[in-house]
């Protein structure tokens, strides 16, 4: 690509994006080439990129822009790009395929745009608080938790990842990705990542949270009663450990995407897609005849069959009732940045999926090689070193 061709690209993420609302320094962003196949080279791009922005709008870059060729979330160099500017750099960054960008198309710009906003700190949509005063007329915090395990036979270790919303409107969410051991399903540090989130929460909102919302990945149903003694005391024991009596009400619910119910309407009550149509809550016949739990299929279904999601309420000291939870739910599946519609899973699991995703490209060397540096581990399992995100990153949704 030549510079013009960059610089016009750029000028029409401005033009687009100036019409949404989004806001622009006047000054030109200067355009870098660097060798895609060559980590050294793309380092010095990254480098010189970050020196000519600082220098032309006279600050730190709020977030680089990278054209890779081919598809830019595949490659090894997305990864690399990834872990130099979040763990060494410290400065976000939003990766475009070549062959897409340059078509220019407005559907993809306003996409790629909504990713670039809330990485610049910016709010994409909210939760109107009228619609849920009995949650969030109070401080209120919102944790999404998942822990990704290595394939079958690999030493790598697993990666939990814990996310919590940053602001009172649930729409700006702080991230914390931490090792342990290989396979393991609790989160072994969750009384520190939690107390770190706690912290971050109340040096964004100068307010303490009396109620904690707690949605799981990744439980069966035999692991329920361990997760829940194991993580909910670890709630409690990061609340205790900042004030003795700081003691927040939980809710904690486990959410199951894996399971082999599926939900079919008659003919009058599909969609375009023959689907339930989006926001369908079944909470009777097919669920626990005494638990508290309840299938929603959130999204509008595009195709094949849509798979509803099983939420199971395993703690809930809030007292919400069943339609309160249902829909307070339901509305947060609309707060996904990165698309204008419902996603099929609560927005605070899958932000704690993207984060575990990215953790992955932040380990120091090649974990899909033999040359990463490695110390002995328990069960034959090797020790990885994960770069640490610089604060400035940190500070936005860096992950998304």
């Amino acid at each position: 690509m030549r510079v013009q061709e960059v610089e016009g690209i750029v000028q029409t993420f401005v033009s687009q994006g100036s019409g949404a609302g989004m806001t622009f320094p006047d000054a030109r962003a200067p355009v870098v080439f660097g060798d895609s196949r060559n980590d050294s080279s793309i380092k010095d791009a990254i480098d010189d990129a970050y020196d000519k922005a600082k220098k032309s709008f006279k600050s730190d870059p709020q977030l680089l822009i990278v054209i890779l060729p081919g598809n830019a979330g595949s490659s090894s160099t997305y990864g690399e790009i990834k872990r130099y500017c979040e763990t060494e750099v410290d400065v976000p960054t939003q990766c475009l395929a070549a062959n897409k960008v340059k078509k220019k198309q407005p559907a993809y710009i306003a996409n790629v745009l909504l990713k670039i906003n809330v990485k610049v700190g910016g709010t994409n949509w909210i939760i109107p608080r009228d619609n849920f005063k009995f949650f969030m007329s109070t401080p209120s915090i919102i944790f999404g938790a998942d822990v990704t395990h290595a394939g079958p036979g690999s030493p790598m270790p697993s990666i939990a990842a814990v996310v919590a919303s940053m602001d009172a409107s649930a729409s700006k969410y702080g991230c914390v990705l931490k090792s342990q051991g290989r396979r393991l399903e609790i989160i072994e540090d969750l009384s520190n990542i939690a107390r770190t989130l706690l912290i971050r929460f109340y040096k964004s909102t100068q307010r303490k949270p009396e109620k904690i919302m707690f949605y799981r990945d990744g439980v069966s149903e035999g692991q329920f009663q361990a997760v829940l003694s194991a993580e909910v005391q670890a709630l409690r024991e990061a609340c205790e450990s900042l004030e003795k009596d700081y003691k927040p009400k939980i809710t904690f619910i486990v959410v199951q995407k894996r399971h082999n119910v599926r939900l079919f309407p008659e003919q009058k009550d599909a969609d375009r897609s023959g689907n339930v149509p989006a926001g369908l809550v079944v909470d009777q016949v097919i669920t626990h005849p005494s638990e508290f739990d309840f299938y929603l299929n959130s999204h509008a279904g595009l195709q094949g069959t849509s798979r509803p999601c099983h939420y199971h309420v395993l703690a809930d000291e809030n007292g919400f009732n069943s339609n309160t939870l249902q829909d307070f739910t339901n509305k947060l599946c609309y707060t996904y940045v990165r698309c204008t519609k419902a996603v099929s899973l609560v927005t605070p699991v899958y932000y704690a999926h993207l984060g575990a995703a990215r953790a992955r490209f932040h380990a120091k060397g090649d974990l899909y090689h033999d040359d990463i540096s490695v110390g002995s581990g328990r069960s034959g399992e090797i020790q990885v070193e994960f770069g640490s995100v610089k604060p400035k990153a940190d500070s936005v949704m860096y992950f998304v």
